[in-house]
């Protein structure tokens, strides 16, 4: 694999983090080549981020937001990573939101995740992934152990570590299109998965490439 330039953000608190990286990544999007696809990470860590977010960018004209990973529950539930992004973000832009095309991760892993990869397949060019990093080194929902296919951009996840089990996540093989990749990991409980994504350990996250830059941004010391 061919590493992009790494940059290492340390910035504390979390609410001083959220902001400057709110700051950092609606200057990314100001910046970019449109149309474009950009890629946004679920779970909780980047519910703060996400609402300053969407004071910051002047135009999300011509860009398409999906998740980076779903959970197979029924549409509206609260542990569903589009709701959040719906409530944190795009129900708080005050101009024309982005497209937002949802996972329909409710038909069951496989099923979603053939759908889901034909839908990616007729979108622009990814520009921008933002991505979560759990205490156990995963992403997205790539989980240690787990197997996904090497060329295909989407997979379905039975066994998912945390429930609930069964997921749907974008794969290295799309998530490496991206000319920008940031990682946002706030925490001290993830500190051993910033030390091994440092080092290039063995867990998912250190899959994770990217054609031009990848920044790790924390409020954790390593």
């Amino acid at each position: 694999m061919a590493f992009p330039q790494r940059i290492w953000r340390f910035v504390s608190p979390v609410e001083r983090l959220a902001e400057e990286a709110a700051q950092w990544i609606a200057a990314e999007i100001a910046a970019m080549e449109r149309p474009a696809t950009v890629v946004l990470a679920g779970g909780s860590s980047p519910r703060l981020l996400y609402r300053k977010l969407a004071e910051k960018v002047d135009s999300w004209q011509g860009l398409v937001v999906i998740p980076g990973d779903e959970r197979c529950v029924a549409p509206g539930h609260p542990a569903r990573n589009d709701r959040m992004i719906r409530e944190a973000l795009l129900g708080r832009i005050q101009t024309v939101p982005p497209a937002f095309i949802p996972i329909p991760a409710e038909r069951g892993p496989q099923i979603a995740a053939a759908e889901f990869e034909s839908v990616l397949r007729t979108l622009p060019p990814l520009r921008l992934a933002l991505l979560g990093l759990g205490e156990d080194g995963h992403t997205a929902s790539l989980f240690p152990g787990n197997v996904w296919p090497a060329d295909a951009w989407t997979a379905g996840v039975q066994n998912a570590p945390k429930a609930p089990p069964l997921r749907v996540s974008l794969t290295p093989a799309y998530l490496n299109q991206a000319q920008t990749v940031i990682f946002y990991a706030p925490g001290e409980k993830k500190k051993r998965a910033l030390r091994a994504l440092r080092e290039y350990e063995n867990i998912p996250a250190a899959c994770i490439s990217a054609r031009e830059t990848l920044w790790i941004l924390t409020d954790v010391r390593i």
